[in-house]
């Protein structure tokens, strides 16, 4: 999935340059997040709906393709975990801080008056930090150390805009976040306002 990904950005970059001279203007991007976070395992369990928010700027190709790059911020998830000993002495709390910078292609439809589908692909680069702490019945069990790691994997969405005056839109849309090699998966779901530079 990420080489076909990494394929379509590819063919949208090599457009030609005409497409580009006849585009629209530079865009910024805004928006709340409403995440929830699949990383539950054999030994962990997740609590992962969470609040974050986007902030990026986006260019038009051409009348229907535009490349954006955004700021994910996907706030804060908690989960409940054991070390391999699986006591209630070794019970902890995870607390994990995720944020990612996404790069993709945008394609719009129009399919009513001031109305287009929308569907987008690209990649994101991650980095979750992660904190361990005691559950208040672990008295004598040890806790894995703090973590931060960080990855290059695959997103895509789809979604509907809504075009006001002024040069601004307003978009609703669902993405999916997926780190391969890894049980985790994010979805987002969320608002987001876009102006003309």
């Amino acid at each position: 999935m990420k080489q076909r990904v990494i394929t379509l950005l590819v063919a949208i970059l090599a457009a030609p340059t005409t497409s580009w001279a006849e585009s629209g203007d530079l865009y910024g991007i805004i928006g709340l997040q409403h995440s929830k976070i699949d990383a539950s395992s054999s030994t962990r369990s997740t609590d992962n709906t969470e609040t974050g928010f986007d902030l990026g700027i986006g260019y038009p190709v051409h009348d229907n393709v535009a490349i954006e790059l955004i700021y994910n911020d996907f706030n804060e998830y908690l989960q409940y975990g054991t070390n391999p000993a699986a006591s209630a002495a070794n019970r902890y709390t995870i607390s994990n801080s995720a944020t990612a910078w996404s790069l993709g292609g945008v394609f719009s439809y129009p399919v009513a008056n001031k109305f287009d589908l929308i569907a987008k692909a690209g990649l994101f680069r991650w980095e979750t930090e992660t904190d361990y702490t005691r559950a208040s019945t672990n008295t004598s069990g040890t806790l894995p150390t703090d973590t931060s790691v960080s990855g290059t994997d695959h997103y895509y969405g789809i979604g509907l805009e809504y075009n006001l005056e002024n040069s601004m839109k307003v978009r609703v849309d669902h993405t999916k976040y997926r780190e391969d090699g890894t049980t985790i998966d994010a979805h987002r779901t969320g608002v987001s306002l876009l102006v003309d530079f």
